[in-house]
């Protein structure tokens, strides 16, 4: 649990950090860490939105797309290049998401916005 006093909150849902974005290489595959930034603040995420850009390969093999935290699988997709998410999930000071795409268009750019509600703990 972290200690601290609430001294901002979003009071909305307001887009959290500048989001994620990767290339993937030339197999489509690509990976890329992300979460709260400043000292003290913590996620409430809502909604997450996915997009890459090209073209999926025609190999037969699923495009997916994988979000974890801590090591376990939270949310995912087959429709890498745009699809959403309701999934909620509470980010504290210091946690980070990872993100693994497999099989999405080779040198496609990627990314991953998050939306919700933001606040800083202090002291």
């Amino acid at each position: 649990m972290t200690r601290g006093r609430l001294v901002q909150t979003s009071g909305g849902r307001v887009t959290l950090g500048p989001g994620v974005q990767v290339t993937l290489d030339a197999n489509g595959n690509g990976a890329a860490v992300y979460g709260p930034q400043r000292a003290g603040e913590s996620w409430q995420i809502t909604n997450t939105t996915i997009t890459c850009s090209g073209t999926l390969p025609t190999n037969g093999q699923p495009s997916t797309w994988v979000e974890s935290l801590n090591g376990a699988q939270v949310d995912s997709s087959y429709s890498v290049l745009q699809d959403q998410s309701d999934t909620v999930l509470e980010l504290g000071p210091g946690q980070l998401l990872a993100y693994t795409w497999v099989n999405g268009p080779a040198g496609g750019v990627a990314t991953v916005a998050h939306y919700g509600t933001q606040s800083f703990l202090r002291g």
